[in-house]
């Protein structure tokens, strides 16, 4: 089994109404962003969180929702 990834972990232990900013993420296309895209799914699948996501010029902030 994979260990879990510093995004992964981060993103886990936030409580409702926290957020998580990733200041190297300004591109819609880079691989960063297309990897905490992947990461927000599958936590949203196992374990029935919801995150909202807001991409700025600067970085990319990630809200836990529910």
């Amino acid at each position: 089994m994979t260990a879990k990834t510093k995004l992964r972990t981060k993103l886990e232990a936030l409580n409702k109404g926290k957020s998580v900013r990733l200041s190297a993420i300004s591109s819609s296309k880079s691989p960063e962003y297309r990897r905490a895209v992947y990461t927000i799914g599958n936590i949203r699948v196992s374990s029935g969180r919801l995150f909202s996501m807001k991409l700025g010029t600067q970085a990319l902030t990630i809200t836990r929702v529910k």
